[in-house]
């Protein structure tokens, strides 16, 4: 695919080549830039995952004691004023 859109380029002007290879050459620095920003923020994202993943249990842990003691019968007889 690459060598059909070269010679094609090459048999059109000669003048739209280096645009082509400077283009091609900017994707490839712009592709490799991402993959190693993108490899970062998944190694920064792990380390925050394992701190973090205690405190989450424990904020759903919460969440659910306080739901079941607002909507539960046995908990209002228990503690009625």
């Amino acid at each position: 695919m690459l060598t059909l859109l070269t010679t094609f380029l090459l048999g059109k002007t000669v003048n739209t080549i280096p645009q082509f290879y400077n283009a091609l050459l900017d994707h490839w620095q712009l592709l490799i830039i991402f993959k190693i920003t993108s490899n970062a923020l998944l190694l920064l994202l792990t380390i925050i995952y394992d701190n973090i993943l205690p405190a989450l249990r424990s904020i759903v842990t919460t969440a659910i004691w306080v739901l079941y003691s607002m909507m539960s019968v046995r908990v209002k007889r228990t503690f009625v004023n």
